[in-house]
């Protein structure tokens, strides 16, 4: 987000459905180092995965459309 440009309300419904499909989806635990007795997600593996989700591409498009202009890019 430090190099982004925009208005970062354009981000905001990336993140909201990310967290919306992550929330949804069960996630690979791991045990703490400073804690083995409890667990932490893993969420890398997913992260591949979760840009294939339909609400999610469909954030990511519609941001890419508004944020156009502030990256000086034209459309081709």
């Amino acid at each position: 987000m430090q190099r982004s440009h925009g208005d970062i309300e354009d981000f905001r419904k990336v993140a909201e459905a990310i967290d919306a499909d992550v929330a949804q989806k069960p996630m690979a635990m791991a045990r703490r180092e400073s804690d083995p007795m409890h667990a932490a997600p893993v969420p890398l593996p997913y992260c591949v995965e979760i840009i294939d989700d339909l609400r999610v591409r469909a954030a990511i498009d519609k941001a890419i459309k508004k944020l156009r202009p502030a990256y000086g890019r034209a459309k081709k």
